[in-house]
């Protein structure tokens, strides 16, 4: 419908079997649950079907089937107090930006694409729950962002679920954690993928339990950046940074189960951060483009298990006095 449904709580629970009924929301219609839940059950898909803005807003927790469009919409804004369980999310028709924004742990079982942006915030923790070994992916026409959320695979099956984000604008990322009990996911992240834009690839947020880690600007990266502020670590493959004309290192530690590369289409590697930074490639090599330094560097570790290629080292910002040590181990 177009009109506004602002009640206690809101149940719309279909046939059964859920393949024949639909639910259509209007131009600027919302759902909203001032004192309870959102449960959207058994029903085909939940159409937003006009141009404009969606709200699902409860309360409680928010519970939906797969939403699609046939309006130009422009935003959606699910909005839950405590939970939120969402399936499959696809928006084509305008320029629509998703926002997820939960109290608690919100769990995606299904993959998100829209022409806009994505943006998820609020819950500490966002759930991959895809299947046993699936792919999860966000496709963002725009942006992709995650900062101060915690990205993590269900622990439902053995192996955990691959992790794949693009996004033709900029991608920002809080944490992400692909434990599986018997094999990790893979986390593999593309800004501007349309290699068309100033894309920025930013990392503040831990990465660790990932089986390898691929992060990457569009094409050859001639115009973007790769940002990384926190430590990252693999679990059973590479760590790869690639397509960026600039790779900012703060003061982290990089880690490799086997090879850290971090020299293809990529500019300058810049230790922008004062203090220390370490790669290591446990069981492989090291491949560094060229290195720089505009922090006051202590030292540039650098550890390999079986061999390190660097494309030049010039730590020679002075300013403070830094040791500036350079510590290359094979």
């Amino acid at each position: 419908g177009n009109t506004d449904v602002a009640v206690g709580a809101i149940t719309i629970d279909g046939d059964a079997t859920g393949g024949a009924d639909s639910l259509s929301i209007g131009a600027n219609a919302d759902l909203r649950a001032d004192n309870g839940a959102i449960t959207v059950a058994n029903i085909g898909a939940i159409d937003l079907a006009a141009a404009g803005a969606n709200v699902i807003d409860a309360s409680g927790s928010v519970t939906l089937v797969a939403v699609t469009d046939t309006g130009a919409i422009t935003d959606l804004d699910i909005v839950a107090g405590s939970t939120a369980s969402l399936q499959a999310i696809t928006l084509s028709e305008g320029t629509a930006n998703v926002d997820v924004n939960t109290g608690g742990a919100a769990t995606f079982n299904g993959d998100v694409s829209t022409t806009g942006s994505i943006q998820l915030d609020g819950a500490n923790s966002i759930v991959l729950a895809e299947g046993d070994g699936q792919t999860m992916t966000f496709t963002a026409g725009v942006d992709f962002t995650s900062d101060g959320v915690n990205l993590t695979a269900s622990t439902s099956g053995g192996n955990a679920e691959d992790l794949t984000i693009n996004a033709d604008g900029s991608v920002t990322l809080g944490g992400v954690n692909l434990d599986g009990a018997t094999t990790d996911g893979d986390l593999v992240v593309t800004a501007d993928t349309g290699d068309d834009s100033t894309g920025v690839l930013t990392l503040n947020g831990v990465v660790d339990q990932v089986s390898l880690a691929t992060l990457s600007g569009g094409g050859t990266g001639t115009s973007d950046t790769i940002d990384i502020n926190a430590n990252v670590s693999t679990t059973n493959g590479a760590l790869t940074l690639e397509n960026a004309s600039a790779v900012n290192l703060a003061n982290v530690t990089l880690t490799g189960s086997t090879n850290v590369a971090a020299n293809s289409n990529v500019g300058a590697i810049d230790l922008d951060v004062d203090g220390t930074s370490v790669v290591t490639a446990t069981a492989g090599s090291v491949t560094l483009g060229s290195v720089t330094d505009t922090g006051a560097i202590a030292e540039f570790e650098v550890n390999a298990g079986t061999g390190i290629t660097l494309n030049g080292v010039a730590l020679d910002n002075t300013t403070g006095a830094p040791a500036r040590l350079l510590d290359l181990n094979v």
